[in-house]
């Protein structure tokens, strides 16, 4: 993969997720499922910059 492809580590996007985990570990509230939320954010916006839509499965 070329780096034109890749989104930085210092992108608004990257460094939102991260700070989203941060809050939830000051909560004490660091586990899969909550993680899910912020992680699938993530992946709608790299989604997004690349023109994709990302499609999230059913329960």
């Amino acid at each position: 993969m070329t780096p034109r492809n890749l989104i930085s580590s210092t992108h608004r996007t990257i460094k939102k997720y991260y700070e989203s985990l941060r809050a939830l570990q000051d909560q004490n509230v660091f586990n899969e499922m909550n993680i899910r939320s912020p992680f699938q954010s993530l992946l709608a916006e790299a989604a997004r910059l690349k023109g994709w839509t990302l499609r999230i499965a059913g329960p």
